[in-house]
Formats: C-alpha cells, sequence, structure tokens
C-alpha cells in the first residue's frame, strides 16, 4: 500500500508542479454545502418549523445512507486491492494503485459528508422539539397555505420587477442586501392583490 500511496502522491505533485500550484492540497476542497447554503436554503425553502425539521433529518439520512453504502464499497475496494497486489502481475499492480486512488477520492467525499453531517446534527438540536410525524401531518395544511401563498407573491414581484422568483426567493433567505426591499415589495403586491380579490 505505502508504494501506492507513494505514487499517488508524486502524480499529486507532477500535477501542482506542471500547472504551477505549489503545494495546494486540493483534496481540502472538496465539494459540498456550506452551514451558510445547508441553513438558508435548505432548511429556509420550507414556512413551517414542522417541515424544516422534516428536510433536515431527511438530508442527513440520506447522508447516513451514503455513508454507510461508501463505508461496504471502501471495504470491497480494500480486499480487491488485497488480490489484485497478491497475483504479482505489473497490469493488476497498476490496477490495484487505481483502486487506492479511488478509495483516497472516497475518502475525500466521507469529510465533505462528515462536515454535512455535523452541521444538520448541530441545527436539528437547535429546533425546539423532535417533531413526530403526527405533527408534521397535523402542520400540513398550515405549511401548504404559507408555501403557495409565498410563491405566488414571489411570482408576481417576478412579474414586477422581471426578477426570477427563484432568485426572489434566494435573495430573501440569504437575507441578502436587496432582502427587505423584495420583502417589502412582496407584501405591498400581496395587499394589492388580496384587496382586488376581496372586492
Amino acid at each position: 500500500m505505502t508504494v501506492m500511496n507513494e505514487i499517488i502522491q508524486q502524480k499529486y505533485k507532477d500535477f501542482n508542479d506542471y500547472y504551477d500550484l505549489g503545494s495546494l492540497d486540493m483534496s481540502q476542497y472538496t465539494l459540498g454545502r456550506t452551514r451558510f447554503q445547508l441553513e438558508n436554503f435548505v432548511l429556509k425553502e420550507h414556512d413551517r418549523p414542522e417541515r424544516m425539521f422534516l428536510q433536515a433529518v431527511t438530508e442527513l439520512k440520506n447522508l447516513r445512507d451514503g455513508t454507510i453504502i461508501d463505508w461496504l464499497e471502501q471495504q470491497k475496494i480494500k480486499i480487491e486491492i488485497k488480490r489484485l497486489l497478491a497475483t504479482g502481475d505489473e497490469i493488476d499492480a497498476l490496477e490495484a494503485t487505481k483502486k487506492q486512488y479511488i478509495l483516497g477520492t472516497m475518502q475525500e467525499n466521507m469529510k465533505n459528508r462528515e462536515r454535512e453531517i455535523k452541521v444538520l446534527a448541530d441545527v436539528l438540536k437547535k429546533f425546539p422539539k423532535m417533531y413526530t410525524i403526527e405533527d408534521i401531518e397535523a402542520a400540513e395544511a398550515d405549511y401548504w397555505e404559507k408555501r403557495l401563498t409565498r410563491q405566488m407573491s414571489e411570482d408576481m414581484v417576478g412579474a414586477q420587477t422581471g426578477i426570477n422568483p427563484g432568485n426572489i426567493r434566494a435573495a430573501i433567505e440569504a437575507n441578502t442586501s436587496v432582502e427587505q426591499y423584495l420583502s417589502g415589495f412582496k407584501q405591498h403586491l400581496l395587499k394589492q392583490f388580496n384587496s382586488h380579490a376581496l372586492s
């Protein structure tokens, strides 16, 4: 395994040297969602705490399942590497090195998942309670009332401003510098809409 790891490390160095990247360790920059993304764009998409909780649990379950499947796959790859190395064949040795590289990328992805899991576990602890399926079901009518009204108002703002409703929602969720303007305009249009609908 040490020889394979040395080959892989040399390939990383060769890549960095060729492209003049110095000692940049790209494994530290793996893709994944940041705390900001998870809190503002994943959870705030929902208009009730019960649904935010459900989203957090669903995200956490998907991350858990991916972690377990990846762990099992890593165990399988380790066995395959041992078997390939045992043959003494040069092609098998290269194949084992390739599998060792794949194993390393999987471990990088696990770090990514672990970071997201920690964020979501922390977020779950901030909810006033652990909502049950019954709690979530009981809040559904209010949830959909709020969500559909919000989406309709964002569509109205989009029609008036030419701004995509998804971008309006994202600006509000992220509490950007234009959030107050967009929220105020949205409320203004909703009042107009309601007054015309009632008259």
